[in-house]
């Protein structure tokens, strides 16, 4: 048995505090009944007892709710069962009135709540099994003996009939704590694997989420990649058109990258390569923008609610930005051409026709001596 099904069966107990007060003040009031009938001062005092037992186990349940997070649940449930001992014990002491006391209604009486009694005890104390077995043996065996001592076919047929309440407690009480352990047991299995169920599915939606991100990420240089660039702007392009209308692309080629390769060889163009897009990256640094790489030696990047003229300056911090890294190349340093295409609400380019204003654009920069950003004039 776990520790978490163990504290769940202390708790079952320890939760009864109300039916511990009616049931304190129901035995008080058999002892008042009884000193009534008989005026035996000794009954006035096992009545007295009664809250004073009852109050202990009340504190000893509030007691339970404030306990040290470190406490072992088997702790709790042996001060349960010492505190339902008490009271069994307490009810065995009124046993003695069937012999000190010749008034036969009291005894039944007193016989008859001990029946009702101890069967609710069993079943209450169930999930505590000791406390179960132990309270109608030591409250209802003196009753048994009490009346065999009297003696007389009355006293012998209370005795069997004490008898078979104390047998029929203990069954109630072993049924009762079998059936609440197996249900206790199932339900903390059901919970975890409804726990297992969903950490696996955590792990399941985290593993896809992976997954999705590697197949829109460049392995190379860490951004988007082409299949991530075109998803986002079929995405771009439709928010546009449904909100300010304006958007801008750039197409950012790296200038004479196959010499490059070809000069020092592709691991130090992949490197070379790095560093452009991560200075890319670093240069524009929107929230809402996107950058790509488009293929080979180009990166695409997608400016939301821009329009051509502020694409322009975008498209020339980029180049200084790369100018700025001061990588060799040909006598010089690697810098990039960047082509810019815009797109505004009486526009009715399509993403495919804005990437084809890009490219021309491109172009323009590539044939007017590289280095440079050129914006695609609209037709």
């Amino acid at each position: 048995m776990t520790d978490a099904v163990a504290w769940q069966r202390t708790d079952m107990v320890f939760r009864q505090t109300l039916i511990l007060a009616f049931g304190g003040l129901a035995m008080t009031a058999l002892g008042g009944f009884a000193y009534w009938r008989t005026d035996a001062v000794w009954l006035l005092g096992w009545a007295m007892a009664v809250p004073v037992i009852f109050g202990a186990r009340l504190g000893l349940a509030h007691a339970y709710h404030r306990r040290p997070a470190a406490d072992p649940p088997r702790l709790w449930a042996r001060r349960y069962a010492l505190g339902a001992w008490a009271t069994g014990a307490h009810w065995g002491v009124v046993a003695l009135v069937v012999v000190t006391e010749p008034d036969v209604l009291t005894h039944l009486v007193i016989i008859i709540a001990q029946s009702r009694f101890f069967t609710n005890a069993a079943r209450r104390n169930s999930p505590v099994p000791e406390a179960s077995y132990g309270v109608p043996v030591l409250g209802l065996l003196p009753m048994v003996g009490a009346c065999l001592v009297v003696g007389g076919t009355l006293y012998t047929c209370a005795a069997a009939f004490t008898a078979m309440v104390l047998v029929a407690s203990i069954w109630i009480g072993w049924t009762r704590a079998a059936e609440t352990l197996a249900q206790l047991v199932s339900a903390e299995e059901r919970r975890r694997l409804v726990e297992q169920v969903g950490r696996t599915n955590a792990e399941l939606v985290a593993a896809n989420a992976r997954l999705v991100a590697m197949a829109r990420t460049d392995a190379l240089t860490g951004l988007l990649n082409r299949r991530g660039f075109d998803e986002a702007l079929a995405r771009e392009w439709s928010r546009a058109r449904w909100n300010s209308g304006r958007l801008c692309l750039l197409l950012v080629d790296v200038d004479r990258f196959k010499q490059y390769n070809d000069t020092h060889g592709h691991i130090a163009g992949d490197a070379c390569l790095r560093r452009v897009a991560q200075a890319v990256a670093k240069a524009e640094h929107r929230p809402g923008d996107i950058i790509a790489r488009y293929g080979g030696e180009e990166l695409a990047v997608i400016l939301p609610d821009t329009d051509g003229r502020a694409g322009m300056l975008v498209a020339e911090r980029l180049r200084l930005a790369v100018e700025a890294l001061a990588i060799p190349h040909c006598g010089s340093r690697v810098t990039v051409s960047i082509g810019v295409a815009s797109l505004d609400q009486a526009d009715s380019a399509t993403p495919e026709i804005l990437l084809s204003r890009a490219d021309a654009a491109l172009y323009m920069a590539k044939r007017d001596g590289r280095n440079r950003a050129r914006l695609a004039e609209v037709a």
